[in-house]
């Protein structure tokens, strides 16, 4: 298969960045999680923060690349997987991750970028091409699960903790 030289500004690698800042949320840090449905002992809900994810996570994700998409990605189904970390200050970088554009293979390249997450353990995230995300903490904080919220992009990530 030919490789593609894809240029990594769109909604993908964003999707991977927040998916990676999910996944990395999910690691229970400082969070009550047995709770079996009930709130904490102490009547307060679970709070997330940024440092709630660090470290590393795995993931995969698919959508599709609507024509005319403003990451200038090739139109047509998407898919990834990879890896992603979580520094617990804010950043992440993913240097490893495989992709597929329209069915044809692209080129990996590492890249990074920024996330915050939210005391509810809600969470945005972008990468160093502007493209967005955003998402949720789920699972007893073992899986993230993210979104493309850039328009013409449908893509959605799952991230578990590794």
């Amino acid at each position: 298969m030919r490789k593609l030289d894809v240029k990594r500004t769109g909604a993908a690698g964003t999707l991977v960045a927040v998916l990676l800042c999910l996944a990395l949320t999910s690691t229970g840090r400082g969070q009550e999680i047995k709770t079996n449905g009930a709130p904490p002992a102490n009547g307060q809900a679970k709070k997330c923060t940024n440092e709630t994810p660090k470290g590393t996570y795995g993931f995969y994700g698919n959508g599709t690349f609507l024509p005319g998409n403003p990451d200038g990605e090739i139109a047509g189904p998407y898919t990834t997987v990879g890896l992603i970390n979580f520094d617990g200050a804010g950043h992440f970088n993913v240097p490893s991750e495989t992709e597929t554009f329209n069915g044809q293979p692209a080129v990996d390249s590492p890249f990074n970028g920024t996330y915050t997450v939210n005391p509810d353990c809600t969470f945005i995230a972008a990468n160093q091409f502007g493209a967005g995300f955003g998402g949720v903490i789920a699972g007893d904080a073992k899986e993230i699960y993210l979104m493309a919220t850039d328009p013409g992009v449908v893509l959605n990530i799952v991230a578990r903790r590794r």
